[in-house]
């Protein structure tokens, strides 16, 4: 646990290169999306460990709002007027509104989240989706996002 220096994102890259150096490919396809979407949630000054609070009012509440970071990664990649935004981000246009102004200048990260999101299905799904990726690319396609997230300008305390 030394190895963790108690930075959101930095430790969870650290923990997805943990896993995908002891094969938990699944497990760091998980990790290092979830690192992504609280990342995006910290990005509008709301709090990811919220999720965990015993308050079910404020563990419900960050919930939601994790849930509205990833429909605001399709409604700006899309660009979904707000017409038609899904519930919950329909039903809070404002908070909907920050992410998509947190995601303006991060494009090329929300690409990231994207094929993470993509690839992370596909294996959760075994394959059973349309032109389903082959099972040694699993490994090599994670390292990639490991990579491309650290190029960003994100890094684990490994790393540094």
């Amino acid at each position: 646990m030394s190895d963790f220096g108690g930075n959101l994102v930095g430790d969870g890259i650290h923990a997805a290169r943990w896993c995908l150096e002891h094969n938990l490919i699944q497990q760091g396809y998980t990790i290092l999306q979830e690192t992504l979407v609280s990342y995006f949630v910290s990005g509008i000054d709301e709090k990811p460990e919220d999720l965990k609070d015993k308050n079910r009012e404020v563990s419900r509440k960050a919930a939601r709002i994790r849930d509205i970071s990833t429909q605001a990664v399709k409604i700006c990649r899309d660009s979904l007027p707000e017409n038609k935004w899904a519930k919950p981000a329909a039903d809070h246009p404002e908070v909907t509104r920050k992410f998509l102004a947190f995601y303006g200048p991060r494009k090329e990260l929300l690409e990231v989240f994207n094929k993470l999101s993509n690839y992370r299905n596909d294996l959760n799904h075994a394959g059973y989706r349309q032109n389903p990726m082959k099972s040694d690319s699993f490994e090599k396609n994670l390292a990639g996002l490991i990579k491309s997230i650290e190029r960003y300008g994100f890094h684990s305390a490994e790393s540094e």
